[in-house]
């Protein structure tokens, strides 16, 4: 039975992965900031990981057949963070890593996602690049306050159109390349919904779902919160 490792696994997208990997034959490890008392019938494995601690890696990757690697925000530097930690995962004979990327970062060199990139082809290990757009979960998460006290959605999207992408689909194709990496190996996929809709357009759904009036007000790139991992 393969142990498939799960970083970020306490976030939207790594809970949904989680939940994916919950159905298939394998060892689910959870690398946590800190290990609590496993719940009954917990059947999780939780480790002690941190990127910024090279010292947690090798229990972390210890046995492991596959990862899902997320850069957590606050880490820009993934140079000596989690580079050396693939590195340490390809020593310890992982097999195939999914790395959660973002959309664009093949070619944009500015996201710290874009090294990482580059870092997982240099090193020529088995891998799989997924890079979704903007998570329909934001609304409920990064933005919630915004709708909850001003009713209102702020972004800077202008008149821009976004196929908003939900991450319980992003955490089934994850799954499904860490359970069967053949099927994947060496495929990047941006990853978005099926329809590409205004901000506006998304502020008359939930108007209608809350039962009030929800605007969208264009912000400044500085000003807003785009994403929730």
């Amino acid at each position: 039975m393969k142990t498939v490792l799960v970083t970020g696994a306490s976030g939207n997208v790594g809970r949904a992965v989680v939940d994916a990997l919950a159905s298939q034959p394998v060892r689910i490890r959870a690398m946590v900031s800190s290990v609590r008392s496993p719940d009954s019938g917990d059947t999780i494995e939780r480790v002690r990981g941190d990127f910024r601690d090279p010292s947690t890696y090798a229990e972390v990757v210890a046995g492991c057949d596959a990862i899902f690697l997320l850069r957590p925000p606050p880490i820009a530097d993934v140079e000596h963070t989690l580079c050396p930690f693939i590195d340490q995962a390809i020593a310890a004979g992982v097999g195939h890593i999914v790395f959660l990327s973002v959309m664009g970062a093949d070619h944009n060199r500015i996201v710290p996602h874009h090294k990482v990139e580059v870092h997982l082809a240099r090193c020529g290990v088995s891998h799989t690049i997924l890079r979704p757009g903007f998570f329909a979960q934001n609304f409920g998460d990064a933005y919630r306050l915004d709708l909850k006290k001003d009713n209102r959605i702020y972004v800077p999207a202008g008149r821009g159109r976004v196929a908003f992408v939900d991450v319980r689909d992003v955490g089934e194709l994850a799954a499904d390349a860490l359970c069967h990496p053949e099927r994947h190996a060496g495929r990047g996929y941006p990853l978005t919904g099926p329809e590409a809709v205004t901000f506006d357009d998304g502020a008359a759904l939930l108007t209608d779902l809350l039962q009030r009036p929800i605007r969208y007000v264009p912000a400044s790139s500085n000003c807003a919160r785009w994403t929730s991992r």
